[in-house]
């Protein structure tokens, strides 16, 4: 038995979080003439997203004395080789294992950067472009995610803050973080048990391509591997006779990192989640459905990079409806809007 939707009401709100967060470095321990990072995230500053016990990958061009990025980048050159080089923590300070050093001459460097590291192995490139991944499948990269830092144009020295020095790298979620979580429903009957099974999301896309990464144009495309109710993207699964649901208490799923793309419904493609579960009263167990439409019911239309996007059904029975809210933040959740379904 598959539910149907009705819309009661929806609010999706977007909080950014401001301030950043600096890795511990301390400058007066740091040669000025060695090229160094300055990592830093644009979160609250008691939650710095880069670890010291990650790397990353960066590559820096360099133009001649006078010359700005915008424009001369064709005349660019090439200054480490080769092109990317690790970036690790180094005690008090971010650098590659091979020093490389400022010019001399005037010249100026630009970097781009990302994380982890281990991109590199997935297919992930730099250019004057910015950075780009080709072919990129949440299938099979299973909640990994992709960081991509600021171009830090035309830089001449490491540039000091505080007790922090080098070249500033802020580095960005470029996929969409999306988690689910499911209660019973407070009207439900107290003596109706209700067992979540499956929880599934359809009709939505699980591969891409990422390019420009490093200015404010990058973007998705050559979305594939469409998840279709036939073959759906499954979020959660209990093998056995579900998982026991209570109305004092929210149940949170795994998060899962997916591809930004538009949730919007066409033609035959309808962005959904389906959540499968169970009711039973005494002796008596039915097996039920229903589905909620991103855009149809959550008023969600599209899933953007470094976002969070929280969605929490909680499960009623008989005359009382499945209740549905969600929400979206900067990777942060926060709760608001309901929808309802019978």
């Amino acid at each position: 038995m598959r539910s149907r939707l009705h819309i009661v009401t929806v609010i999706i709100s977007g909080v950014l979080a401001a301030g950043c967060a600096k890795i511990e470095q301390h400058a007066d321990s740091f040669p000025q003439h060695v090229i160094g990072y300055e990592v830093v995230e644009n979160r609250p500053a008691s939650k710095a997203v880069f670890s010291t016990d990650e790397t990353f990958m960066s590559a820096a061009y360099k133009l001649g004395s006078g010359q700005t990025w915008d424009a001369h980048k064709a005349y660019a050159s090439q200054y480490f080789n080769p092109l990317q080089e690790e970036v690790s923590y180094m005690d008090t300070y971010w650098k590659t294992v091979k020093d490389y050093y400022w010019p001399y001459d005037g010249s100026s460097l630009t970097f781009f950067s990302y994380a982890p590291s281990s991109l590199k192995d997935k297919g992930a490139s730099i250019s004057k472009e910015g950075v780009s991944i080709t072919g990129w499948d949440v299938n099979t990269n299973k909640n990994k995610v992709i960081l991509v830092a600021d171009i830090a144009k035309d830089k001449t020295k490491n540039e000091s803050y505080a007790s922090f020095s080098g070249v500033p790298t802020l580095f960005r979620h470029k996929l969409s973080k999306v988690t689910f979580k499911v209660a019973k429903s407070e009207f439900a009957e107290d003596e109706i048990a209700v067992h979540i099974k499956t929880l599934k999301i359809a009709d939505i896309y699980t591969s891409g391509s990422y390019s420009g990464g490093g200015y404010s144009n990058d973007s998705w495309s050559g979305l594939g591997s469409l998840k279709t109710e036939s073959d759906p993207y499954l979020v959660y699964e209990n093998t056995g006779t579900g998982e026991l649901l209570s109305s004092d208490a929210v149940k949170e799923l795994p998060f899962i990192i997916m591809i930004p793309q538009m949730l919007s419904m066409s033609g035959e493609i309808h962005p959904r989640i389906v959540v499968e579960y169970t009711t039973t009263t005494g002796s008596t167990v039915t097996e039920k459905s229903a589905e909620c439409f991103f855009v149809e019911n959550f008023r969600s239309g599209s899933w953007e990079k470094g976002q969070h996007y929280t969605y929490t059904i909680y499960i009623g029975v008989g005359q009382h409806p499945i209740e549905f809210t969600g929400s979206v933040s900067n990777w942060e959740s926060a709760d608001k809007g309901t929808v309802n379904v019978e």
